[in-house]
């Protein structure tokens, strides 16, 4: 082939110059995983950071009112009254390989 990639997508070749060589750069593929044919797409192949976002989480939700003061319990009508400050809440966080999903 006259020139482009060859089978194996690691090396690239303009005529007879091949990267890899004693007098060029190392290929993308060997040192770019964005040009590796054999890397993942899945994030948490690609950062320790994904996987330990992953799982179900409790939260403590702290709300302000526009004084910046703590909003306090507030009455809601026949149903009795709710607190605002903190609130509890839960969060599940999955990540299937190139999509994140929050609820």
């Amino acid at each position: 082939k006259k020139g482009g990639i060859d089978d194996n997508n690691k090396k690239c070749t303009m005529g007879n110059i091949q990267c890899g060589g004693p007098l060029t750069e190392d290929c993308l593929g060997d040192t770019d995983i964005r040009y590796d044919s054999d890397g993942s797409d899945n994030f948490v192949d690609q950062s320790t950071v994904w996987e330990k976002k992953q799982g179900y989480f409790k939260l403590e939700l702290y709300s302000y009112g526009p004084d910046y003061r703590p909003l306090e319990t507030r009455p809601i009508g026949p149903l009795g009254s709710i607190t605002t400050f903190p609130y509890q809440g839960f969060e599940n966080f999955t990540i299937d390989e190139t999509r994140i999903y929050q609820t």
